[in-house]
């Protein structure tokens, strides 16, 4: 993985984070898109192993 689209992945899942504290904050949709971000990083950082 292309490390500025980690670097990028990593600030949206901060980001999200700091949003779930917020008074009223959608959390089921907040955990979905975490957890979408976590899947793809990982898939990413599979298929680059399979690379190498």
């Amino acid at each position: 993985m292309d490390a500025e689209i980690k670097e990028t992945l990593q600030k949206q899942l901060q980001l999200l984070s700091e949003r779930s504290e917020e008074p009223g904050a959608d959390l089921p949709a907040l955990t979905y898109a975490m957890i979408e971000i976590v899947r793809y990083m990982d898939s990413s950082l599979a298929f680059t192993s399979l690379d190498k």
